[in-house]
C-alpha cells in the first residue's frame, strides 16, 4: 500500500500550487473579461474532460500488463503498441471532426448560450487531441506503481494555465485565446509524463512511432477483453460527470453555471486526492489476481475513504462561500444547498472510486460498463430535472443519487459475491449472479485495431 500513500502525499503536496493558480486564474478572467468569459472558460475545461476519445480504454490494458508482467515483457510491449495504434487513429479523427464542427459553427449550438466562438472551441479540441498518444504515459506509470510521479508532473497544469491567461491579460488580447490555453497545457503535461514514463519503463516512443503503421511486421496484442468494457465506461462516464455545466447552460442561468463552476473548483482538490489515493489500488488488485496474493479488503477500504472524505467534505462546505466570494465577489455567493451537495458528492466519489479499481479485470470491467451505461441516461435526466428546479445544486445531487444507488452499492455487492465463490472464475461468477448473458463482451467494431 506504499504506492497509495505516496500518491496521497503527492496529491496533498500539489494542493497549494494548484489552488493558488486556479483561484488567481479565475479571478483574472472574471475581473478582466467578466463572468460570461469565465463561463466559456469553465465550459471548455468541461469539454476537454468530456471528450471520451483520449484513451478508449486501451490505457487499462497497459496498466494491467505492466503491473502483472512488467514493462519489458513481450506481451506488455505488444499491448503498448496496440494502444498507440488505437489512439493515433482517435487523435487524427478528433482533430478532423473538431475543426469541421468549428468551421461550420456547430460547437456553439451544441454547448448552449454560455459557450464561446465555435472556431476557437474547435481549435482547442484539436490541440487537445495531440495529447492522446503521449497520455499513455500515465497508464504506464500507474502500472509501475509510480502514480505519484504522474501527480507531481500534473501539478504543472494549473500554473501553466495561469501563465497563459496572465499573458493574454497583459497583452490585452481577446478572451477567445483563453479557450485555447487549457488544451495547450494538457499537451505540455502529457509530453512531460510520456517522457518520464519512457525513462522509467525503458519504452522508446520513437520505436513505437515507427512500428505503428506496420501491423504485419510489428503485431500487437489482443486487448479487447479488458479494453472493450473499459471503453464503454470511458465513453459514458465523462458524459455523466462532466456534462453538468452544459445542462445548466441550457436549463438554468449563467449565474448558476458560474456558481457550479466555482463550487467544482473548490471541491476539485478533494476529488483529485481521492482519485490519486485510489488509483494505485488498481495495480495492487491486478498483481494480487495475477499472483494469487492477498488484496486489501474492499469494504474496509471504502469505509476508510468515505470517513476521510466526510471530514474533508464538511470542511469544504464550511469554507465554500468565503472562497467563492474571494474568487468572484458577492455576486458569487453559493448559498447553503450547493456547498452541502458538493460535500455529498465528495463522499460519493470516495465510495465509488475504490470499488471501480477493485473491478478492473475483464469480468469486473464488464459489470462496471453495464452499471455505467444504465447510470448515464438516469444521471442526465436527473440533472435536467433537478437543474431546472434547484439550479446549480441539481446536477450534483443527481450525480450523488446515481453514484450511490446505480454504481457503488451494486459494485460492492458484485465484488462480494464473486469473492465468496472464488477468484478468477468469470463463468461461475456470471452463473451465480445471473449476469452471464450481459457480461459476455459482444464483438467490437474496433476489433481490427485491438488486434
Amino acid at each position: 500500500m506504499n504506492s497509495v500513500l505516496r500518491s496521497a502525499i503527492a496529491r496533498t503536496a500539489s494542493f497549494v500550487p494548484i489552488a493558488i493558480a486556479t483561484l488567481i486564474t479565475s479571478r483574472l478572467i472574471i475581473q478582466h473579461f467578466g463572468v460570461a468569459s469565465f463561463d466559456r472558460y469553465a465550459l471548455i475545461l468541461s469539454l476537454i474532460f468530456l471528450i471520451p476519445l483520449n484513451n478508449l480504454g486501451v490505457g487499462a490494458s497497459i496498466t494491467t500488463a505492466f503491473a502483472a508482467d512488467g514493462p519489458q515483457d513481450e506481451h506488455s510491449q505488444r499491448v503498448t503498441l496496440t494502444a498507440a495504434r488505437v489512439l493515433t487513429i482517435s487523435s487524427l479523427a478528433t482533430i478532423a471532426a473538431s475543426l469541421a464542427l468549428g468551421f461550420s459553427d456547430v460547437w456553439s449550438t451544441l454547448l448552449g448560450k454560455a459557450s464561446g466562438p465555435s472556431l476557437s472551441i474547435g481549435l482547442a479540441i484539436a490541440i487537445y487531441a495531440v495529447s492522446f498518444v503521449p497520455g499513455l504515459g500515465q497508464s504506464m506509470l500507474l502500472g509501475l506503481h509510480r502514480n505519484h510521479t504522474t501527480i507531481l508532473v500534473q501539478t504543472l497544469f494549473a500554473p501553466l494555465i495561469l501563465i497563459g491567461v496572465a499573458v493574454v491579460v497583459v497583452l490585452d488580447a481577446s478572451d477567445t485565446w483563453v479557450l485555447i490555453i487549457p488544451a495547450a497545457a494538457v499537451v505540455v503535461v502529457s509530453l512531460v509524463v510520456a517522457s518520464t514514463a519512457a525513462r522509467a519503463s525503458g519504452t522508446s516512443w520513437l520505436s513505437i512511432a515507427r512500428a505503428v503503421p506496420n501491423r504485419r511486421r510489428f503485431p500487437g496484442a489482443r486487448i479487447r477483453q479488458l479494453s472493450g468494457p473499459v471503453l464503454i465506461s470511458t465513453l459514458a462516464t465523462p458524459i455523466a460527470l462532466q456534462s453538468d455545466r452544459i445542462v445548466l447552460s441550457h436549463v438554468s442561468t449563467e449565474r448558476a453555471v458560474a456558481q457550479y463552476s466555482v463550487l467544482i473548483q473548490i471541491i476539485a482538490p478533494a476529488l483529485a486526492l481521492i482519485a490519486a489515493s485510489a488509483q494505485p489500488l488498481w495495480p495492487i488488485f491486478a498483481r494480487a489476481r495475477a499472483g494469487g496474493g492477498r488484496a486489501p479488503s474492499l469494504g474496509r477500504t471504502v469505509l476508510l475513504f468515505c470517513a476521510a472524505a466526510g471530514v474533508v467534505g464538511a470542511v469544504l462546505a464550511l469554507v465554500a462561500n468565503p472562497v467563492a466570494v474571494l474568487i468572484g465577489g458577492e455576486q458569487m455567493r453559493l448559498g447553503v444547498l450547493l456547498p452541502i451537495t458538493g460535500a455529498l458528492a465528495v463522499v460519493t466519489f470516495a465510495a465509488t472510486y475504490p470499488v471501480s479499481m477493485n473491478l478492473m479485470d475483464p469480468a469486473g470491467a464488464r459489470f462496471v460498463a453495464i452499471t455505467t451505461v444504465i447510470a448515464l441516461p438516469v444521471n442526465i435526466g436527473l440533472s435536467i430535472v433537478l437543474g431546472m428546479h434547484l439550479g446549480a445544486p441539481g446536477p450534483l445531487l443527481g450525480s450523488v443519487i446515481v453514484g450511490l444507488f446505480i454504481q457503488t452499492f451494486p459494485g460492492m455487492l458484485y465484488a462480494r459475491n464473486r469473492r465468496h465463490i472464488g477468484k478468477h472464475r468469470p463463468s461461475t461468477v456470471g452463473q451465480s449472479t445471473g449476469l452471464t448473458p450481459l457480461l459476455e463482451t459482444p464483438p467490437s467494431v474496433l476489433d481490427a485495431l485491438w488486434e
